[in-house]
């Protein structure tokens, strides 16, 4: 049997998010690659500058696995070492990529919400100082009943994606237990809010000189990462094509039938 078409889904995070993902890819017959962030799951971490180091390891794995291009998805923040692969290494990158709910450099676009702004300003050593600090409130959530974690996470989803949510089969308990397993095992997220509050130039990447065949998908609703700032991007991506969903919010477009859609451009 043909071997299934394969993508990297490139963020800086960790391979269990792909279980999200595991209906819609079997769906879609492809293949879901991710590293973890380097530094978890007992990983090493980075001996390079943050995004040179995320790009090596991308080169890497797919050197052991005997695979020659890569289509990618990007999401959210793993949009700044995605598009550092893309510029870096289009060689390895097949001609789609898709980004869903990207993040944009607020260095970059003045359209960006007023926090990420002060981000801008604040020196890189306090940054990272700051994201160390919050790092173990944000393991509180995982302590608490999993009916009171579900409906604090569906809190963050327009009406109709909680429908939706609901008829996936995902449940509290078991969005929880990813979310607490990741937080067991990760580490490194200082470095990367570092890297997102810089330009774009900062991580390899000039905008119009990118030669993949670019797809954005952001939600109207999306209160995290603006809808003027995926528009700014992909005014500055050559040929980018701007699909906006309709009440979709930052968490929500990615829980439902649109991953479908986003799995099935990246097989072409």
């Amino acid at each position: 049997n043909p071997k299934p078409p394969e993508f990297k889904s490139q963020a800086p995070n960790h391979r269990k998010m792909l279980v999200l993902w595991h209906e819609q890819a079997k769906t879609s017959g492809v293949r879901l690659i991710s590293i973890n962030r380097p530094g978890s799951s007992g990983t090493s971490k980075s001996s390079l500058p943050r995004v040179e180091q995320v790009v090596s390891d991308c080169i890497a794995l797919l050197d052991h696995l005997s695979i020659s291009k890569v289509a990618i998805l990007s999401i959210c923040a793993g949009t700044a070492f995605g598009l550092a692969l893309a510029a870096r290494h289009p060689e390895r990158v097949k001609h789609q990529y898709v980004a869903v709910a990207p993040w944009v450099s607020p260095a970059d676009c003045h359209d960006t919400k007023s926090l990420y702004k002060i981000g801008v300003a604040v020196p890189q050593g306090l940054v990272r100082g700051v994201a160390t600090l919050i790092r173990p409130f944000r393991k509180i959530g995982m302590g608490l009943p999993s009916s009171v974690f579900e409906a604090g996470f569906m809190s963050t989803m327009s009406k109709p994606e909680q429908a939706v949510f609901q008829k996936t089969g995902l449940t509290g308990a078991l969005m929880q237990k990813i979310m607490h397993e990741i937080q067991s095992e990760t580490g490194g997220e200082s470095e990367d809010v570092d890297i997102l509050l810089r330009p774009a130039s900062e991580w390899g990447v000039e905008y119009s000189k990118l030669q993949q065949d670019f797809q954005i998908f952001h939600g109207t609703a999306d209160t995290v990462v603006l809808p003027s700032s995926a528009e700014w991007l992909s005014a500055q991506i050559k040929g980018c094509k701007l699909t906006k969903v309709d009440q979709g919010t930052h968490n929500g477009i990615l829980i439902g039938p649109l991953m479908v859609t986003v799995l099935n451009i990246l097989k072409a």
